[in-house]
């Protein structure tokens, strides 16, 4: 498999990115790795949330036990935090997000304060099986949509069996891949995309973070508070001395 991949890569005048595991002597990470053109150099991120009971046990460190029951051989080690790939040409630069960092708000706000020009995702959404698959797919994206919103950033996400796409600034998803019968879904192919952005500006999410929903209910609870107690009192019956 490396050796296929040095061929692409090595063999091509564009950047590529891939996922994969790196390790070293005690640690295992799910990282994205940049390669530039010609395979002259290489970036590399580890992914810094991990997900439970696949990506690591719980206390797995304490009762090996844990690892034969469940059936994961090693747990992997999160990254030190989020990065950003640089690139010549075109000269630009992206936060890579791996599988679900693009649903958690803390995952793209901290990669957002590294001023990327744009967040890719690359994510392979086979968890969602069956009945929920579709839901499920479409639920990851919605949630991608809010990232970039949020941080007036657009979005390339790359993702086998989910929706591969690009989402602009404001939160539009611009081109979306689709095979030859029209599926979006669990289809594989080729996507060729369009990306346009422009300058990124501070948004309120990035000032006040979460803050802002919490103002917002807060508010809601009083305006609902304020119209009970107006109904109770006009609904109160009149008293005579």
């Amino acid at each position: 498999m490396g050796e296929i991949v040095r061929e692409i890569a090595s063999s091509s005048d564009r950047y590529f990115l891939l996922g994969a595991e790196d390790s070293d002597v005690q640690h295992v990470y799910n990282a994205a790795y940049l390669f530039g053109p010609g395979w002259d150099t290489f970036q590399v991120y580890h992914k810094t949330r991990l997900v439970m009971l696949g990506e690591y046990i719980p206390f797995g460190d304490k009762f090996p036990w844990l690892h034969q029951v469940i059936g994961i051989g090693t747990d992997m080690t999160p990254g030190p935090g989020p990065k950003i790939f640089g690139m010549k040409n075109p000269a630009a630069s992206f936060a890579p997000l791996i599988c679900f960092e693009d649903t958690l708000p803390e995952v793209a706000d901290k990669a957002a304060r590294l001023n990327p020009d744009f967040f890719v995702t690359i994510t392979n959404d086979g968890w969602y099986t069956g009945w929920c698959a579709a839901w499920g797919v479409r639920q990851h994206l919605s949630q991608a949509v809010f990232r970039c919103v949020e941080h007036d950033r657009p979005m390339i996400r790359c993702a086998n069996t989910g929706i591969s796409c690009v989402i602009d600034q404001n939160g539009s998803v611009t081109d979306r891949y689709r095979d030859g019968a029209g599926r979006e879904i669990d289809a594989g192919g080729v996507f060729a995309g369009t990306l346009f952005a422009y300058e990124p500006h501070g948004t309120l999410y990035e000032m006040w973070g979460d803050w802002i929903s919490l103002i917002s209910a807060l508010v809601s609870v009083m305006l609902v508070l304020r119209f009970v107690l107006r109904t109770a009192v006009k609904l109160r019956p009149e008293t005579t001395a």
